[in-house]
């Protein structure tokens, strides 16, 4: 076993690898190194390091280095140490031991019952205990049934409602015997629905009567639908009261409306793809029936966005995926919109929905503005908070930058700053570094800067 050891322990030591050195990205024996390193501080004369939506770089991009050579055996040698060698010993010759050992006498004070807090809690009880025989004698019998005519007692839903998810009726007297759930879904049931409604009437319990929708692209009653409903005259319950009138009353689903709407924004595409998304299912071809764009007080032809055209925009694709089945409408102009020039997109009303004969009775408006010509809008250092040393200095465009084609060269600050960082986001440019107190930067944008338009500084 000792051999065994030392030789998995030499040639441990014969494989390894020794620790012989370690450094931080940028030291000058990082050519020695096998790999590259990335620079941890910006020398002024080399130019500022850019980080591009968010990317670590100068200080933070600090890495740890590793050298590594081949390793060498420990000059000491474990010592093998000898181990006896024993002979097992029969079940005779250990009860022969034990029965050597004195008796063992256990106390009676050794055992005893568990010792609870004087002040335990009782359990909590929940309810109220009552005292009484089950089944009951005849003096403590239920009542009977009520006697005399019969009564809708509640009903819903009732009027303009949000959200249906089932119709309910209550009577005063029981109107199906006690039985099974199987049994009771074959019971007549005294209630007329108008429009009729795809689902299934259940009795909970034996006075009240439930409609609930066969789940599928909804799970609740369909919107934008005006519903009557009437208990008949005549109806009548077990114990023979009737309904000496009918009961009828009215509730409506909502008409569709727009949820959330995209494509509005003040830098918008001359090729925009709008989407709007509805609180019910709607009809992309009705829909687009009802809605116009005007851009600068002209209308603008519209037409349904491709499956390729949506995909090919982010924010159109972020709205289609995140909606549920059917209640997505994207569209888009027939030719191009003006450039810098502000449109409104008009939804509604007459709007009509998938589910029910309802329309929408208002409009929904959306105002946006189509990109122009890329240029500064607003400079600011320290973020409202003063140009205090070391906080950044940001540049805020009418448009947003493009990403992949920016360089740290299109920016030079004079005097050169010490660990400068460029941070693109979005339509913004954020410089950051060790900027010294009492002193005056100039920072210049070179004319070939670009937004994601193609356009140029200029």
């Amino acid at each position: 076993m000792a051999s065994g050891m030392m030789k998995r322990t030499a040639a441990f030591v014969a494989l390894g690898l020794a620790l012989t050195g370690c450094w931080f990205g940028g030291d000058d024996d990082a050519d020695e190194s096998p790999g590259t390193t990335v620079p941890t501080t910006t020398d002024p004369d080399d130019g500022p390091a850019v980080n591009v939506e968010g990317a670590p770089t100068g200080d933070q991009a600090a890495q740890l280095g590793l050298r590594l050579s081949e390793g060498a055996p420990a000059d000491d040698v474990p010592v093998s140490i000898d181990v006896v060698e024993g002979t097992p010993i029969g079940n005779a010759d250990v009860q022969a031991i034990l029965d050597r050992l004195p008796e063992w006498v256990v106390p009676d004070t050794d055992r005893q019952e568990f010792n609870r807090p004087a002040e335990t809690l009782p359990p909590p009880l929940v309810g109220e205990t009552i005292d009484g025989t089950f089944p009951p004698s005849g003096d403590d019998a239920p009542p009977a049934p009520a006697e005399g005519p019969l009564h809708v007692v509640r009903f819903q839903p009732e009027g303009e409602v949000d959200l249906a998810p089932f119709l309910s009726i209550t009577f005063d007297q029981p109107m199906v015997p006690l039985a099974t759930l199987d049994q009771l879904d074959d019971a007549d049931v005294p209630v007329e629905v108008s429009p009729a409604i795809e689902g299934r009437w259940r009795w909970i319990g034996t006075r009240t009567l439930r409609f609930e929708v066969e789940p599928g692209d909804t799970d609740r009653l369909p919107a934008a639908t005006e519903y009557e409903v009437t208990v008949p005259a005549g109806t009548t319950s077990v114990s023979g009261g009737r309904l000496a009138e009918s009961v009828s009353w009215t509730f409506a689903t909502p008409a569709p409306s727009v949820e959330s709407f995209v494509g509005d924004s003040e830098t918008t595409s001359l090729r925009p793809v709008f989407v709007a998304v509805f609180d019910q299912l709607v009809d992309a071809g009705a829909v687009l029936d009802t809605v116009s764009v005007e851009a600068d007080g002209e209308p603008i032809a519209l037409r349904l966005a491709s499956d390729d055209e949506i995909d090919a925009d982010a924010a159109a694709r972020s709205a289609v995926g995140g909606a549920l089945d059917g209640r997505a409408v994207a569209f888009r102009p027939i030719g191009e919109l003006p450039a810098d020039t502000a449109f409104t997109v008009t939804i509604g009303p007459g709007t009509p929905s998938a589910e029910g004969p309802r329309v929408s009775a208002s409009a929904s408006t959306y105002r946006g503005r189509t990109f122009g010509s890329l240029r500064v809008e607003e400079t600011e250092c320290g973020y409202g908070n003063g140009c205090e040393p070391g906080t950044p200095f940001g540049i805020r465009f009418s448009n947003s930058l493009d990403p992949t084609l920016f360089s740290a060269d299109l920016v030079d600050v004079s005097p050169a700053i010490e660990h400068l960082t460029i941070n693109v986001y979005g339509n913004a440019i954020e410089l950051s570094g060790a900027t010294k107190g009492s002193t005056t930067y100039e920072v210049t944008l070179d004319a070939a800067l670009t937004d994601v338009f193609g356009q140029t500084l200029g």
